[in-house]
């Protein structure tokens, strides 16, 4: 009698957005789903709220793709996601060319295949005497190898371990005829995910909570180009019918008109889902300057590899998986002229949605690595966008090509530090950053970006900016206070929705938005001794038209002076209307 397996799991209690929260991070990218991973009770209640009963999806694509889920630290990660699975370079094993019509006498017709050091033969009996017969041959023999004719202008035998094999070797023996005249390895390695390094590295930089967003399995590192522009479409658009695409084609996508907020959440698609994210306030994609990057190089070239005897002993690999952990021999990727046109495509869409229907939520990009022929005048100018400059070398980065990792999750966990210490409406700048052991060192880029940089042993942000070409709104910390009013006046609005306008109900508007502004001043973030000099509300008669009393809009205006040295700001707040609309004088863009 077999006995059943009991498996006992910590209860947590149901995550309940807090609109006043302001750290929280969601991660849209692509990360691998751990197999075998028991979605906890808590995560299944979250989908059911956003889902209902159909968060279900495909056996081949997993539960939580294109779902979002909360978690509060790496180990909650790291349970349902495979974080180390990615593959970094496939294990191809290329033959030379054949000849249309192969030998079918005085030749072996045994095959030996090696897939991590274990030996395994092919009886090619009868000898096939095309290439297509003799991958039809091979690939009947069931092994867990895919083989193909390759892609060049004569047929040539090609075998990889496929990628859901993961780290290993394939070694095919010296069989002249077949086009090997020698023995011929390729090994693949298992290495973090762009993601898993992100999220790592966000709750170490100070993070407490972020949201992920699983849009796909990670490409292998060494992709090509149209493959990783089909997995950026993947990721912010939609699920592309080709596995590659071209510049042109997505750029295209990019142009498609975007999801408009809609009740039913089984609609939405990636960035979207930040529609029904309240507490969220921060938006990564840190698969971006990779897959919008060319093919990437090699460090070196390999040192040539002596040829070996032709002994059964001698062309055995080695079964041991040594060095996983070494560097990769792979470059960092760097981003060309082409590279900045689709990742300032991108920035535009995340942009363009977020002005349009999540004026509370703001984009933290990274600076990509640049060729001499790339520019940074496309970046695009917003107060819903800041840049992280600076790639940075962690204790999550080491496995990654050169060691490098892109800073805009550093920015995100570091905003996320600052804002729980010490509010959003402060500049990050003031705290050092941790949890980071050196940054690349190269010219400035000349635009208003965050920097990271090394001083004293210490690492600092150059500032705490937005890209927006208004001076106003260049300061993060305005940029946030003004998120942080807006959410206070949905809350307001949605707990007054069925009571009548008047004057009691203003009354109750401008005490609650006046609070909120005494709280935010008396910690430093408004000049001035108070009221009238530090900021201002009013909700009556003056700030409503009788067409807005008529059809329900009730709007506040709100005045502050922000510590920065700008004019006083000036807002007019829908309590009731539009999603996210920002109404009148100083609204940011």
């Amino acid at each position: 009698m077999t006995a059943t397996a009991i498996r006992f799991e910590d209860h947590a209690l149901p995550n309940q957005p807090d609109p006043t929260r302001m750290d929280v991070t969601c991660f849209f990218g692509l990360i691998a789903e751990r197999s075998g991973a028991v979605v906890p009770q808590s995560v299944r209640d979250e989908l059911r709220r956003f889902f209902g009963d159909s968060d279900a999806k495909p056996a081949r694509a997993g539960p939580l793709l294109n779902r979002p889920v909360t978690i509060r630290n790496v180990a909650e990660f790291e349970a349902l996601y495979n974080a180390d699975a990615r593959v970094e370079a496939r294990a191809v094993v290329r033959g030379g060319d054949l000849p249309d019509g192969l030998p079918t006498l005085g030749v072996s017709p045994t095959l030996f295949i090696v897939i991590d050091g274990e030996i395994h033969e092919i009886d090619l009996t009868p000898l096939p005497a095309t290439p297509a017969a003799l991958v039809e041959r091979i690939a009947a023999a069931g092994l867990r190898i895919e083989v193909s004719l390759g892609s060049g202008p004569r047929p040539a035998l090609t075998m990889a371990l496929p990628l859901s094999h993961g780290a290993g070797s394939l070694t095919v023996l010296p069989y002249p005829s077949l086009g090997f005249p020698d023995a011929r390895r390729a090994s693949a390695r298992t290495v973090p995910s762009v993601m898993a390094q992100a999220v790592r590295q966000f709750f170490a930089s100070g993070g407490r909570q972020a949201v992920i967003v699983r849009m796909g399995d990670p490409l292998p590192y060494d992709s090509t180009r149209e493959e990783r522009r089909a997995a950026l479409i993947r990721i912010v658009v939609e699920e592309p019918e080709q596995a590659e695409l071209s510049h042109e084609e997505a750029l295209a996508a990019l142009s498609t008109p975007l999801l408009e907020p809609v009740a039913d959440a089984q609609f939405r698609y990636g960035p979207a889902h930040a529609y029904g994210l309240a507490d969220t306030t921060f938006l990564c994609l840190p698969d971006l300057p990779e897959l919008v990057a060319p093919r990437p190089g090699l460090t070196a070239m390999p040192a040539p590899v002596p040829e070996p005897e032709a002994t059964f002993a001698e062309c055995l690999p080695d079964p041991s998986p040594g060095g996983q952990a070494a560097a990769s021999s792979f470059l960092a990727p760097v981003a060309d002229a082409e590279s900045m046109v689709l990742w300032s495509a991108v920035i535009d869409r995340m942009i363009g949605m977020l002005r349009q229907y999540e004026r509370d939520k703001f984009l933290v990009a990274a600076l990509p690595r640049l060729t001499n022929d790339a520019t940074t005048a496309a970046v695009p100018h917003s107060a819903f966008l800041q840049v992280a400059e600076g790639w940075l070398v962690t204790a999550f980065s080491q496995l990654a090509p050169e060691g490098l990792m892109p800073p805009d999750s550093v920015l995100a966990g570091h905003l996320a530090r600052s804002t729980l210490r010490r509010g959003t409406f402060l500049s990050a700048a003031s705290l050092p950053l941790s949890a980071l052991r050196s940054v690349e060192t190269k010219p400035a880029s000349g635009i208003r970006t965050v920097r990271i940089f090394r001083h004293q042993g210490t690492f600092r942000l150059s500032g705490d900016y937005t890209t927006s070409a208004d001076p106003v709104w260049t300061d993060g910390p305005v940029a946030r206070l003004m998120a942080l009013l807006l959410r206070q006046a949905r809350e307001i609005g949605q707990s007054i929705v069925f009571e009548p306008s008047g004057p009691s109900l203003w009354a109750r508007i401008t005490a609650s938005m006046e609070g909120l502004l005494e709280a935010v001043r008396a910690a430093g973030a408004l000049a001035g001794e108070g009221p009238p000099t530090s900021y201002s509300v009013r909700c009556d008669t003056t700030t409503m038209t009788q067409d807005d009393l008529d059809n329900g809009r009730l709007i506040a205006e709100v005045r502050f002076r922000p510590t920065i040295p700008v004019q006083s700001i000036v807002v007019r707040l829908p309590i009731t209307g539009d999603r996210g609309q920002v109404i009148g004088v100083g609204g940011p863009a």
